[in-house]
């Protein structure tokens, strides 16, 4: 239910800076900038937080389960969650711009640069999706088998 911010001056010089609190269920995912923290929960939402105040700056709700996954790209987040989808946010506004599915299952895992969004489930899919057009533009399927 908390965000813990430390200060690290050395790989053996570290401090707990802040601790943000605010959330009503676990913690399970964490990005930040240099302005921003970032932080998704089992309570299905995600927290906006100031970096130097620790003050919350906004909630953003709309996933319908619990968020897994975050990654933040300039002043856009993509959000995975429980809910098999990903949503596109503005940060500075709050906005929802766009949802986008694919996954059979929870979404575990996301990855973006300028031009894809790349999302892993437990479904054992990873997509490559193109958040402009909302096409998905490969699905991978991986089959693991394990020794006896």
């Amino acid at each position: 239910e908390t965000v813990a911010v430390w200060n690290m001056k050395s790989p053996t010089d570290i401090t707990l800076r802040m601790t943000l609190k605010g959330h009503g269920g676990w913690v399970m995912a964490v990005d930040l900038s240099e302005t921003t923290i970032i932080s998704g929960s089992a309570d299905e939402t995600i927290k906006v937080w100031d970096t130097f105040t620790g003050e919350l700056v906004r909630t953003l709700c709309g996933h319908r389960d619990g968020v897994y996954c975050l990654q933040l790209q300039l002043s856009h987040l993509i959000s995975g969650s429980d809910d098999k989808t990903l949503r596109i946010w503005n940060t500075n506004t709050g906005e929802c711009v766009r949802v986008l599915h694919g996954h059979d299952s929870s979404v575990i895992c996301v990855a973006v640069d300028n031009r894809r969004i790349l999302s892993g489930s437990i479904d054992g899919n990873t997509l490559a999706q193109s958040g402009q057009c909302n096409v998905i533009i490969s699905k991978l399927s991986v089959v693991l088998k394990m020794e006896p």
